[in-house]
Parts: C-alpha cells; structure tokens; sequence
C-alpha cells in the first residue's frame, strides 16, 4: 500500500472516530460498563462451571472405587458361597457312593 493511501486511512480512521464520538459519545461508556459486567459475570459462571466439573470428576471416581469395593465384596461372597456348596455336594456324594457301595458288597 502506497504511503498515500495509508494517509488516507487513517484520516478516515480519525475521522470515524469522531463521528462514532459524536454520534454515540455518552453510550459508548454506559456500553463499555455493561460488556465489562458481562464480562466479569461471566468469567465467574466459568470459575464455577471448572469448580463443579472438578467436583464431578471426583464424585465419579468415589463412585467407581466405591463399586469396584462393592463388587469385589460381592463376588468373594459367592465364591465363597459356591465353595461351601461343592463341599458340601462332595460330601453327600460320597455318603451316596458308600451306601451304593455298602449295598453292592451286600
């Protein structure tokens, strides 16, 4: 761009300005007051928002170990359960084949 032209622009830069200064010179501070309240208002919705998400994020890996816990407890129960079971199976079974047996030698 020529240095002519660039003199230009900026003359009608200025020139803008001052109309927009004229034209909107009281409400552009009211305006500068309201988008900074906006602003302000909502980088504190964003604080907060990052606050709860951090919190969520730990409520859920509380649930998780917290299942995880329940979980294990529960399959070592019917384990435990399924353990007892098969002797006691094992020992009725044997009882039944001694009898078998007691009678076969008869």
């Amino acid at each position: 761009m020529s240095k002519d032209n660039e003199t230009k622009l900026n003359g009608q830069s200025g020139e803008i300005s001052t109309i927009r200064e004229i034209l909107m010179g009281g409400h552009l501070g009211a305006y500068e007051q309201r988008f900074a309240k906006i602003e302000s208002r909502l980088t504190a919705i964003e604080e907060k928002l990052s606050l709860s998400n951090d919190q969520t994020a730990k409520n859920i890996e509380q649930l998780n170990a917290s299942l995880q816990s329940d979980f294990s407890s529960r399959l070592d129960k019917i384990e435990t359960h399924f353990r007892e079971i098969n002797q006691t199976d094992k020992q009725e079974l044997s009882k039944i084949f001694s009898e078998i047996s007691n009678r076969l030698s008869k």
